[in-house]
């Protein structure tokens, strides 16, 4: 329902609070890291986290392994920026974008709402 835009969440869940000590240093940049790329992208955090992750601790190069990576996800979309900027489409773009973004939402919306309701009439009737 809240995708259809039937009601709005004003707040946030905070799942465990975090140790000051952990708050600077290597530990604490790796579990915000951590946070935004699960927040963010889950299939990136996989990707990252559990895939590459290891290979950087198996291999004697593995400490260039995450540079490679954060340049070979970031080029593709400084590529699409620079086209947009290029053909000066950005502002259209970005409208058309939200329409569409609102759209999506509101279509996602209703097949959680419907699966739902096949759902229920499923297991209780």
């Amino acid at each position: 329902m809240y995708l259809l835009g039937l009601f709005k969440m004003y707040w946030n869940v905070t799942l465990f609070r975090v140790p000051k000590g952990w708050a600077k240093g290597k530990i604490g940049s790796f579990f915000m890291g951590f946070g935004f790329s699960l927040a963010f992208c889950p299939t990136m955090f996989v990707l990252f986290f559990v895939t590459l992750m290891p290979l950087v601790y198996s291999t004697s190069y593995g400490v260039l392994l995450p540079s490679v990576f954060a340049v070979g996800t970031s080029v593709p979309v400084i590529f699409f920026i620079l086209i947009l900027w290029y053909l000066g489409l950005s502002g259209a773009v970005m409208k058309k974008g939200r329409r569409v973004g609102k759209l999506i939402q509101q279509t996602a919306g209703i097949v959680m709402v419907l699966l739902g309701v096949f759902d229920t009439i499923t297991y209780w009737f």
